[in-house]
């Protein structure tokens, strides 16, 4: 049987032992981000939000594409000790039900793109308590002078690292959290199929979705 320790663990520990190797391929330009710069990055965003006054057990919510971007706000917040809360695009005009998911998570920040420019302000409108971090200007400003380490927060495999909001088909969106142990299924997945270090993944799903990180993210490492 696997066991998760926790997510930022099995993060520090593969990128420890796999250092230079490849692994985040952008298919927008083919860059490459190897498993010792992520963890460099995870670290940078971690001391970002420390900078914010943000501490164990906070939410931190995202609206980001998929992109190698993505990872740096989504694994930092973890590695804080935080609960990320990645947000679904597809409600990219109802700027009213991001409001609620916010108010709900009780986010202590939301880290977007610069593509949502007109969302961010009229969810600064909405929800004016919430800070706003637009990935390529205040956060890339901010991570490029933080420092690339950070010590390990200690955490349990049964706390929370993930708030993954439901569609509300049925009324509003439910919060569903989701504990550090709970990723040892992507990792049974991998061992089940038989995948190794030598495979590649390609991800089209959306990474805001459990799907995309238990079948192409966490399996990788």
């Amino acid at each position: 049987m696997i066991e998760i320790a926790s997510v930022d663990r099995l993060v520090r520990d593969s990128c420890a032992k796999f250092a230079d190797r490849p692994l985040l391929v952008s298919a927008e330009d083919d860059s490459v981000v190897t498993f010792r710069q992520l963890d460099a990055l995870v670290s940078r965003a971690a001391n970002v939000y420390r900078g914010l006054g943000i501490r164990k057990g906070d939410t931190i919510s995202l609206f980001l594409k998929n992109s190698p971007r993505f990872f740096a706000p989504w694994l930092g917040a973890i590695r804080l000790g935080a609960v990320v809360n990645p947000i679904n695009l597809g409600l990219e005009k109802n700027v009213e039900r991001i409001a609620y998911m916010l108010r709900k998570a009780r986010a202590r920040v939301l880290v977007l793109e610069r593509a949502f420019a007109a969302t961010a302000e009229e969810v600064r409108r909405e929800v004016p308590e919430v800070p706003l971090l637009i990935l390529e200007d205040d956060w890339a400003r901010k991570i490029s002078e933080a420092p690339d380490k950070f010590d390990a927060v200690e955490v349990g495999p049964e706390d929370p690292f993930q708030m993954i909001f439901t569609s509300g088909t049925t009324g509003l969106p439910k919060a569903v959290v989701q504990r550090h142990e709970m990723v040892a299924d992507a990792l049974c997945t991998s061992e089940h199929f038989g995948f190794s270090g030598s495979d590649v993944w390609m991800c089209v799903l959306p990474l805001f979705h459990v799907n995309a990180q238990y079948t192409s993210f966490f399996p990788a490492l």
